[in-house]
């Protein structure tokens, strides 16, 4: 069963935002945490954190390519987890770094802006995903609203 091309654009638009900072920090990371940034206060390399932040995006990337809902389910998945400790590492990493607070209205519209959106669109598309993949090849009449666009005017059997 083909996913929707709205779950095929969330995957590749994230995947060209991770790609987008796993470039940033392996190449240019003091401007994303300053001029002393050669490493995060967890002692990892920030040229690391690039690097698998761009072999994420990248594998996003291929995943809305081809398309495939299980491809697509596994990517999301992983996706969501870095959506979830994304906006912890970046706060406090740029607050060590730069001396900025780690808490207040920055912080918060920065954290709030990444789960919404990042996260609500990939959870979404986790739940399509999943739904697809629980029904019989032959049960997408029941659900109209899982259709495809150009399928809509289709009278259904």
């Amino acid at each position: 069963m083909t996913p929707p091309r709205w779950s095929r654009a969330v995957v590749g638009l994230l995947g060209a935002v991770v790609v987008a900072l796993g470039v940033l920090c392996f190449a240019a990371p003091t401007a994303l945490f300053g001029p002393d940034s050669y490493r995060i206060p967890v002692r990892v390399s920030i040229g690391l954190l690039g690097a698998v932040a761009g072999g994420l995006g990248v594998a996003a990337l291929l995943a809305a390519a081809t398309g495939t809902s299980d491809t697509l389910r596994t990517v999301s998945s992983a996706l969501l987890v870095v959506t979830t400790i994304a906006p912890g590492v970046v706060l406090y990493n740029i607050g060590y770094f730069d001396t900025v607070a780690t808490s207040g209205v920055r912080a918060l519209s920065l954290s709030v802006g990444i789960v919404l959106g990042a996260g609500v669109p990939l959870i979404l598309n986790l739940r399509v995903l999943h739904r697809l993949r629980s029904q019989p090849a032959g049960s997408m009449e029941q659900e109209p609203a899982l259709r495809h666009a150009d399928q809509v005017d289709q009278p259904v059997r």
